[in-house]
């Protein structure tokens, strides 16, 4: 492991209930209007739900998010991401929940590292890459569970065929043949 990494590491396993709260104030914030829609307990759980993951991840892992190490942790961020899919959160609120971590952990690693600029440098470039990695893997499955969400919507419609029968049924109608009967 990195000396970048082993101070990350250290960091979350050493302030774990300070970080939580920081973190939660900051995603509190981030959530603006739709603070009074969100629920503070589920909020709470996830946070620390990934915060365990994370801490975990980052002493056993080499900064592969797609690695072994990771993938408790990513199943933490298909839940998330899924869930705020579904309550109709947008892609940036959704990675906001990642990225709202880098204040409280960077301003540990600040006063860990203080004595070191190198060192401290070199752990804030090692906490950003892996925080926006996290952030990027949230919309991508942020996406695939909105893309269910719409077709769970297109099914209650009416559109379980498919967009298919639409293109037949508008290209039919474009050629004049298509009527009402005929739907």
């Amino acid at each position: 492991m990195e000396k970048e990494t082993i101070a990350i590491a250290n960091v979350l396993a050493d302030n774990q209930d300070s970080l939580l709260q920081q973190w939660l104030d900051c995603q509190l914030t981030a959530l603006g209007s739709r603070r009074e829609h969100a629920s503070t307990t589920q909020l709470r759980d996830q946070s620390h739900r990934f915060l365990e993951g994370l801490s975990s991840a980052v002493s056993r892992g080499d900064g592969d998010i797609k690695g072994k190490a990771y993938s408790a942790l990513r199943e933490v961020l298909e839940d998330v991401s899924t869930e705020r899919a579904r309550q109709g959160y947008s892609p940036s609120e959704t990675a906001t929940f990642v990225l709202s971590l880098k204040e409280p952990l960077f301003t540990r690693l600040r006063e860990r590292l203080d004595k070191d600029p190198q060192a401290l440098g070199d752990a804030l470039w090692s906490a950003t890459r892996l925080l926006d990695a996290l952030a990027l893997f949230t919309t991508e499955v942020y996406q695939k569970g909105r893309d269910q969400v719409i077709m769970k919507q297109h099914e209650e419609m009416g559109f379980h065929e498919g967009w298919g029968a639409v293109a037949g049924q508008l290209a039919d109608l474009a050629e004049g043949g298509f009527t009402a009967s005929a739907a």
